[in-house]
């Protein structure tokens, strides 16, 4: 859904972003999204970050999407410190 809704985004010339993926997993598919919705220059997928590695993403963030339960992230995104 997110892809997506960065596709819809990117189409509007105002507004200019980059999306980080930070994580590890089965990227393909999101990689392969990303590049049917035109945004795969748009998105750039980290890896997994952890501690004061991450703490520049969420500094530099306006938007935290969490596609699971509740955990530290949310904490940490909402305080914008690790």
């Amino acid at each position: 859904m997110l892809i997506k809704s960065l596709g819809e985004i990117k189409s509007n010339d105002d507004f200019d972003f980059i999306c980080y993926i930070v994580g590890t997993g089965n990227l393909e598919p999101l990689i392969k999204l990303s590049q049917i919705n035109g945004v795969e220059e748009k998105i750039v997928f980290t890896g997994s970050k952890y501690g004061t590695e991450i703490q520049s993403y969420f500094l530099k963030s306006n938007l935290f999407v969490h596609p699971g339960g509740i955990g530290l992230s949310l904490l940490h995104a909402m305080s914008g410190i690790t």
